[in-house]
């Protein structure tokens, strides 16, 4: 499950790139723009979305024309989805599911070696 889950983290990561290479690429329209930013809101949504959405407000129609906006509202929505995808979301399946882990360190406190 470990390289299955590395996999999925390769493949998000690279739609993301892709996403920002379209958004940084010279010469890019306004529909390669939007085209792009509707991959980063869907990769990231809905926490991403809900991230970037006042910077994304601050700059208007202006983040199509200023590369540095862009830029910004990409990896605040890029560290929103990565933290929603792949922190938040198997933590609290795995609580859901398991029930409450137990804390990473009880080995430490109790004095008992840790099975490897």
């Amino acid at each position: 499950m470990k390289t299955a889950g590395w996999i999925l983290r390769a493949a998000w990561l690279g739609a993301c790139l892709f996403a920002l290479s379209t958004l940084w690429r010279a010469g890019a329209g306004f529909a390669d723009g939007q085209a792009a930013v509707v991959l980063m809101l869907l990769l990231t949504a809905p926490l991403g979305v809900l991230a970037a959405a006042p910077l994304m407000w601050s700059f208007g129609a202006g983040i199509m024309a200023a590369p540095a906006a862009a830029v910004a509202v990409w990896a605040l929505a890029a560290a929103a989805g990565y933290a929603q995808w792949f922190i938040l979301l198997p933590r609290a399946f795995r609580r859901l599911v398991f029930g409450k882990p137990p804390a990473r360190d009880d080995h430490m406190t109790t004095g008992e070696a840790r099975d490897g």
